[in-house]
């Protein structure tokens, strides 16, 4: 087995006009080396003659970059205008539960919802990422909430390979979806009752490839992290007001050009561009025997899901602060402990403020993915 090599930092090119990033060449994990010759399907319809196989070629041309600004990336795909509305049938309501009570026309109230119970929401059947999202909010939820979750596959509408601005596009899309899905389902809302849940968070991861903006550019894999917090507390602006978003990217992992090329030959979704119909990481795996999901280990010595989880920890996620439950009377309900739908919260370090002004966060360390909190 080949020893790793120590990486070497360099500029990398400005990619779709934004600055350059910094990149370093492969340190490749010698538990990863490939010893025996592949031999690829040549029936399979993704096999291509043309494509190269050698992998110690393929990790010659491999090179990683460091994250990219989130706030610049995300930022112009934040959903504003085409926000679920989140209504009182999805919501609790005053049960009679005292005769007495009744005949006097006084509702008592039933259970009521929880702004510390928390359900997060995961819009994915992939097992590995529903993991590390469960696992991530479980090490560093503070005390007061209460965490349970629920898988709810949701599309991204960006097709199987997303390029460029369908990669933020997607993820806030699946986000949107997944609550959708949510309040359209009897059961699901019903369980949002019994577990008397009053915050939603919804995660979501969406890889893309970030192509190069001119001609001997590198197509580079990134990865976005969104985290969106919904109150379902009563006297909140349910149709947009407490939507709070806290986004960032990964670091990326450079791809092949002949395969990327080769992967946009197979076409798009409704001929968008940026929605690609077949992911480099299937050509990869059909042609040169790589994982199609992790290929980045194979040829950079790092784990697309290290990136994704480096891109986790650089996030504040805005916890619901501590406070009691409320008594649902009606629309007009407030609040008890906590301030009403004008509020300023604190997050992040930053005040971030009910009217959708984007906070940027304080940059992190170099290397580190940045992100950012916004309100919608």
């Amino acid at each position: 087995m080949s020893q790793p090599q120590p990486r070497r930092t360099v500029n990398a090119p400005a990619v779709q006009g934004k600055p350059a990033a910094t990149r370093t060449t492969p340190q490749v994990a010698s538990t990863q080396t490939t010893t025996a010759k592949f031999t690829p399907d040549t029936t399979h319809k993704l096999y291509r003659l043309n494509l190269p196989r050698d992998i110690q070629y393929l990790r010659s041309i491999t090179e990683t970059f460091a994250a990219p600004d989130g706030t610049a990336i995300c930022g112009p795909y934040v959903p504003k205008n085409d926000l679920p509305e989140i209504s009182f049938p999805f919501l609790p309501r005053a049960r009679v539960t005292d005769a007495g009570a009744a005949n006097s026309g006084n509702a008592a109230p039933g259970p009521q919802p929880n702004p510390n119970n928390v359900l997060l929401v995961i819009p994915t059947s992939n097992e590995s990422k529903t993991k590390m999202l469960l696992d991530h909010l479980h090490k560093i939820k503070p005390p007061h909430i209460k965490l349970t979750h629920r898988q709810i596959p949701a599309k991204s509408g960006v097709g199987e390979q997303p390029y460029d601005g369908a990669g933020p596009l997607g993820a806030f899309t699946r986000v949107l979806n997944a609550i959708r899905t949510l309040q359209a389902d009897p059961q699901r809302r019903k369980a949002l009752l019994d577990k008397r849940i009053g915050t939603i968070i919804v995660g979501a991861i969406e890889n893309f490839m970030q192509r190069p903006s001119g001609p001997g550019g590198r197509a580079v894999d990134y990865g976005v992290v969104v985290f969106c917090v919904v109150s379902l507390m009563p006297g909140a602006d349910q149709s947009g007001g407490k939507w709070k978003w806290s986004m960032g990217v990964s670091g990326g992992v450079s791809a092949p050009t002949e395969y990327w090329k080769e992967a946009e030959t197979f076409g798009f979704e409704k001929n968008v561009r940026e929605h690609g119909n077949v992911t480099i990481g299937e050509l990869l795996h059909v042609n040169a025997g790589l994982d199609k999901a992790n290929w980045h280990l194979q040829l950079a010595g790092v784990s697309r899901y290290d990136l994704l989880e480096d891109a986790m920890k650089a996030l504040k996620v805005p916890w619901p602060e501590e406070r009691r439950a409320v008594a649902v009377a009606g629309d007009g309900a407030q609040r008890r402990g906590g301030g009403t739908n004008g509020t300023a919260v604190r997050a992040n370090g930053a005040s971030v403020r009910a009217n959708g002004a984007a906070v940027r966060a304080s940059p992190e360390a170099t290397g580190r993915p940045k992100q950012t909190t916004q309100q919608s």
